[in-house]
């Protein structure tokens, strides 16, 4: 069910629109088999009493919904005062009502996910604790829980008893919750973990909130996650420094960030106050974002843990361009990202060099690189990569802004490449079918248009050109700087990559994409070098 406010109501107003579709799954005898029940509230300020009052109006506490585990409850896009509503309008039992309706009327759940951009300045705290904190408890304890306030606020404790007691639990995700006290509980058994997200969290004291709870989680002293396989850390973004704003590179140092500053050895993030260094025996994927101290360190905890999917990202470039990962004997895919959503990293050779020594470092194990870094239209893209790497690498990812010229270099050294996503720069682009086919007519001419990868299956493009970039207010321009784009890719790239089974383009239209093939294969120029071109059925990619 939806709630939320149109273009008729402003914040002030408590009755907003809703839609549901829970009578017409009671109507159509339906209740058994519904597995998931979705709540959102968007753009409107509601007291609980009111939301209250809503899911009663549509009956969802008319009947008992036995086969729903899942809850998703958002609260998203409110952007109104922090407090709208009148006092009495904000009373703890209306709270205590809304958590019992829906426990009431929920009692199979078994994950539970609430996600709320603002939910800590409208209510004070996580509007269904309540319900969390019982389900954590009871006799069939969630197995997933999600929560995301979406902002660090000042927070008041949430009503009802606090509970002691660690929670065993499969899957955690927590957003911006520096306190799991806030929460309803204090700590979490770090033996039942096989997923684990913690996103925008400090970098000391990470592990404090986890417990050892006897065989096998603890030995001699050491905090063992025996079952986790999953592990993204998400530490606090950066304070909004001049060198992310003129995109140059500066590690912080000297900042309250950097790892130094926090603490003297690094302790606190490497091992939590009362137990050794932890331990992560089964721990296949690691994701690390924005870490203001040392990448060296912090991956020296996981040198034991078979990881072979390891993620970097960092807006602020503080991934040091020598980061050995040799210590990560199983690793097999590599994810960097060194960029934020509205800059681009001028750095050319912090670039190449950070991503040439990661794989320099990676051995021969290597067979997915995903490569997310921003750069200016003439970068020259060049990595000293060593052959075993080139030779085994199957799928590749670059975010990188590359020239047309360095994809046609890469595809050469990687013979056994079978999917590759690229962001392409082209200094020229091709106005219509006709000129694309006395393009290739001259190109061929010159040059026998001959295979550029005979491996490649898979190709996803989108393009890169300033005048895509310089036309965004007009829709039309813009679509027509996209088709004369791809015209210019498939003389380009897609001509030579005979092997190819599988096309990804950005495109309003793939109309005009299925034309410029057609009318180059029915021209009959290069036929012989082209002919996989009759076969491929080119999809949207959107963008």
């Amino acid at each position: 069910m939806s709630i939320y406010r149109d273009g008729s109501i402003d914040h002030y107003t408590y009755y907003p629109t809703v839609r549901s579709n829970i009578l017409l799954i009671r109507d159509i005898d339906q209740v058994n088999n519904l597995h998931e029940l979705c709540i959102t509230i968007q753009d409107v300020a509601l007291p609980a009493n009111r939301l209250l009052r809503i899911l009663r109006d549509v009956g969802l506490g008319e009947s008992v919904w036995p086969s729903v585990e899942r809850l998703q409850f958002n609260i998203i896009d409110y952007y109104g005062d922090t407090q709208v509503w009148l006092d009495e309008d904000c009373q703890p039992e209306d709270m205590v009502a809304l958590n019992d309706y829906l426990s009431c009327a929920l009692p199979s759940l078994r994950e539970i996910s609430f996600q709320g951009t603002s939910a800590r300045h409208q209510y004070g705290h996580i509007p269904i604790n309540q319900l969390i904190v019982e389900r954590l408890y009871g006799p069939n304890p969630l197995r997933t829980l999600h929560v995301d306030s979406g902002s660090v606020v000042e927070i008041c404790h949430p009503q009802g008893k606090r509970q002691h007691a660690p929670i065993a639990i499969e899957r955690l995700s927590l957003g911006c919750i520096h306190d799991m006290s806030e929460l309803g509980f204090d700590s979490v058994r770090a033996s039942t973990l096989v997923e684990l997200t913690l996103n925008d969290v400090p970098a000391d004291g990470i592990w404090n909130y986890f417990v050892a709870d006897g065989a096998p989680s603890s030995l001699d002293g050491k905090l063992v996650f025996s079952f986790l396989q999953v592990l993204q850390l998400g530490f606090d973004s950066p304070e909004d420094d001049d060198h992310l704003r003129h995109g140059s590179r500066s590690p912080l140092r000297n900042s309250p960030l950097d790892a130094s500053a926090v603490v003297e050895d690094s302790r606190s993030y490497k091992r939590p106050t009362s137990l050794a260094t932890p331990l992560f025996p089964v721990l296949t994927r690691l994701d690390i974002s924005n870490f203001p101290g040392d990448y060296q360190q912090l991956l020296s905890l996981f040198a034991a843990s078979p990881i072979s999917k390891l993620a970097l990202n960092d807006i602020s470039f503080n991934i040091p361009d020598n980061l050995d990962l040799s210590q990560l004997t199983c690793l097999s895919s590599l994810n960097v990202r060194c960029t934020d959503d509205e800059m681009s990293f001028n750095d050319a050779s912090y670039v190449t060099g950070c991503l040439s020594y990661m794989l320099a470092t990676t051995g021969t194990r290597l067979v997915h690189l995903n490569s997310v870094i921003y750069v200016p239209d003439d970068f020259q893209f060049r990595i000293n990569a060593p052959p075993a790497f080139t030779h085994n690498l199957g799928k590749l990812m670059l975010v990188d802004n590359i020239a047309i010229d360095d994809v046609k270099l890469l595809l050469a050294q990687l013979p056994n490449l079978r999917i590759l996503h690229a962001f392409i720069h082209l200094k020229y682009l091709i106005s219509s079918a006709d000129e694309l086919v006395e393009a290739c007519r001259r190109a061929d001419a010159v040059q026998p248009l001959m295979p550029l990868s005979t491996s490649l299956r898979s190709l996803i493009v989108c393009g890169r050109t300033s005048s895509i970039y310089n036309c965004r207010e007009d829709p039309l321009v813009v679509a027509t700087t996209k088709d004369r784009f791809n015209r210019a890719i498939l003389l380009e790239l897609i001509c030579c990559l005979p092997s190819l089974v599988d096309l990804q383009l950005v495109c309003n239209s793939l109309d005009s994409v299925r034309e410029s093939i057609d009318t180059l294969v029915e021209s009959g120029v290069a036929s012989e070098r082209i002919g996989h071109l009759r076969y491929l059925q080119p999809r949207a990619l959107e963008h």
